[in-house]
């Protein structure tokens, strides 16, 4: 999957990316939960959200431009210097905050005012195609009426460039979507001990039992899925450079 890049040419792809221009480009992130405002415990998910928050922006702090905070009502939002590090950062957030889904919408472009202590202070083009992802990603859930739809989308200058990206990221999240939550486990523990052998002591568990759930999952498939955006989103990123 992630080498055939939807079985578009990487020269297409390298035209596409210079026709977003030379200057200096930021990724801004919007993260919103879904159905915020009809949480019976919106108080308390609130407050884990500023915990989940300061996790983030220690952890990422080498790539962070503008620390992750609240700016519209529920909404969070950050700025980092890489594009690279964006779908990582995203799948902590998923990691961390499991039991609450939100939308994580992406915007690659200038920023056209000074650099800030809060995004909120700030504008330009990265800004504009944030807000564009989580819009679309909130027309999409309401038109779902209960499928599947992925809670992430990237949005770049170029619509085409846009159109790789997203569908790379629907394969991706629609296979974790599937997963059980036995599965899910299993999948979360492998970014935190790396072996089946430490999840099946961590579960007490067989080594075996971890990996038919690994297979029937497709649990590797899905990490090796998420290396290649993240190595497409790497390229996207040098190529502006």
């Amino acid at each position: 999957m992630e080498k055939d890049l939807l079985f578009l040419s990487r020269i297409r792809i390298e035209s596409l990316v210079m026709e977003m221009g030379e200057h200096m480009k930021y990724c801004v992130i919007t993260l919103d939960l879904v159905n915020s405002r009809q949480l019976p415990d919106r108080e308390k998910v609130q407050k884990k959200f500023k915990e989940v928050l300061k996790l983030i922006n220690q952890k990422y702090a080498g790539v962070i431009k503008v620390p992750f905070d609240f700016t519209l009502g529920d909404e969070v939002q950050g700025v980092l210097a890489s594009l690279k590090d964006s779908y990582p950062l995203i799948r902590d957030f998923q990691r961390i905050f499991q039991t609450y889904p939100f939308y994580a919408g992406v915007g690659y472009g200038e920023i056209l005012t000074r650099l800030s202590g809060r995004s909120g202070e700030m504008d330009g083009p990265a800004f504009h195609l944030a807000r564009a992802s989580i819009e679309r990603l909130k027309e999409g859930y309401i038109r779902s009426h209960g499928r599947f739809v992925p809670l992430v989308r990237y949005t770049f200058q170029s619509p085409e460039l846009t159109s790789i990206v997203n569908n790379y990221i629907q394969m991706v999240e629609l296979l974790k979507f599937k997963l059980t939550d036995k599965q899910r486990e299993v999948y979360w523990l492998l970014f935190e001990t790396g072996t089946y052998r430490e999840i099946a002591e961590r579960l007490k568990q067989s080594k075996s039992a971890i990996t038919q759930k690994i297979q029937a999952g497709y649990v590797e498939e899905i990490r090796a899925g998420e290396d290649g955006l993240i190595q497409l989103l790497e390229w996207i990123e040098r190529k502006e450079m």
